[in-house]
C-alpha cells in the first residue's frame, strides 16, 4: 500500500464512522421527539377524560362525585387509547368509566372525546356513548 493510500483509508473510515454516529444520534433525537409527542397526547387525553368524564357521569347519572375520577390511560402507539377511570359518589357508590378514545379535541378546546365509553354507578350501567363532552 502506498503511503498516500493509508491516510485516505483512515480518513474515509473516520468519516464513515462519524456519519453512522450522527445518523444514530439523529434517529435517537427523532425517537425522543416521537416519545415526547406521544406522551403529551396521552397526558392530554388523560386530563380530558378525567374532567369531561366526571362531568358526563354527574350529568347523565344524576350523581355527585366524591372528588375526582382517577383515570389510567394506556398508550397503544396508535390512534386508539384505552382508558379506565374509577371514583365514588358522595354516597359511597363505586363509579367507573371504561372505553377507548379514538380522537380528542385540540388542547385549546379540550371539550370533547370520541370513541366508545361505558359508565357504571354502583355496578349498574348508566350510559354507553360514542362521545363525551360537547360533541
Amino acid at each position: 500500500m502506498t503511503p498516500f493510500r493509508a491516510p485516505v483509508l483512515v480518513a474515509s473510515a473516520a468519516l464513515l464512522l462519524t456519519a453512522l454516529t450522527l445518523t444514530a444520534c439523529n434517529g435517537g433525537v427523532n425517537d425522543i421527539r416521537e416519545g415526547v409527542k406521544d406522551g403529551a397526547e396521552i397526558g392530554k387525553r388523560q386530563g380530558q377524560i378525567e374532567v369531561l368524564g366526571a362531568a358526563e357521569i354527574q350529568l347523565r347519572a344524576g350523581v355527585v362525585l366524591n372528588g375526582e375520577l382517577s383515570c389510567e390511560v394506556t398508550s397503544t402507539g396508535g390512534q386508539s387509547t384505552p382508558v379506565t377511570c374509577t371514583g365514588t359518589t358522595d354516597e359511597g357508590r363505586a363509579v367507573s368509566l371504561k372505553g377507548t378514545i379514538t380522537s380528542a379535541a385540540p388542547i385549546a378546546e379540550s371539550d370533547w372525546l370520541r370513541g366508545d365509553f361505558v359508565a357504571t354507578v354502583g355496578g349498574e350501567e348508566v350510559f354507553r356513548t360514542p362521545c363525551i363532552g360537547t360533541c
